[in-house]
């Protein structure tokens, strides 16, 4: 199926899409397309020049973005997405009952996942604002050849993850391990819990977690110079 449109696509309420193959959706710059009741595009979706657009899906679902709009994206089962997000006021939201996979994937300001899955990479993710993670009790793992220019905060089981260049730690939360690769500098802005073991590795550069932060396990780094905090024993 093919959606073509110089306007806003709002679907009917009450209506279903049920796509066995492919799905396409066109639009000019500035377009809105909402397409949020209870449907399913089985073939995957790929998405191309739409402004806007806010999707659902009951099942799993696979998108393709070439977007220069902000993207919202709801699936019922394990989620794929990979592709672009462009320009400087552009987020990405992704929600799913499953887990979610990141082929390559640029975005322009925020990127937020809220999983009931593992979160993993498959290609390089590139986002220019905040990144947001939630994934209650489960393994998060973006140990691609990543560029996270916002802080990254995370709420999860497990943490693995991996910056080519300085990289932020918001508010993380874990209730297991935290393993961080850095090509630059590594900072905390919010507060580290991690009920695991810590690994930092962030060759010839400085490790700065001076927050009110409380590490449970070892605490491993290799860098040029470290200033860590822990408000109990460490």
């Amino acid at each position: 199926m093919v959606l073509r449109g110089n306007g806003t696509m709002d679907q009917a309420l009450g209506s279903l899409i049920n796509i066995v193959g492919a799905t396409v959706i066109e639009g000019a710059a500035n377009n809105l397309a909402k397409l949020n009741n209870a449907n399913h595009f089985a073939g995957g979706v790929t998405v191309r020049g739409a402004g806007d657009i806010a999707m659902t899906d009951t099942g799993a679902l696979d998108v393709v973005l070439d977007v220069a709009g902000s993207v919202q994206i709801s699936s019922g089962g394990n989620l794929a997405v990979s592709g672009t997000v462009s320009g400087a006021m552009r987020d990405l939201t992704v929600r799913s009952s499953g887990s979610v996979a990141f082929g390559a994937m640029g975005v322009g300001r925020d990127l937020t996942i809220i999983s009931a899955g593992a979160v993993s990479d498959n290609g390089v993710l590139t986002v220019g604002g905040q990144t947001q993670i939630t994934a209650a009790e489960q393994t998060v793992t973006l140990d691609s050849a990543n560029d996270f220019k916002g802080t990254v905060s995370v709420s999860a089981a497990q943490l693995e993850l991996r910056d080519t260049t300085a990289l932020d730690l918001g508010t993380v939360s874990l209730s297991g391990k935290l393993v961080v690769t850095a090509g630059g500098a590594v900072s905390d802005s919010g507060v580290l819990t991690v009920g695991g073991q810590a690994q930092i590795t962030a060759a010839e550069q400085t490790v700065t977690l001076d927050s009110a932060n409380d590490f449970k396990g070892t605490v491993s780094v290799s860098a040029a110079q470290l200033e860590l905090r822990d408000t109990t024993a460490l």
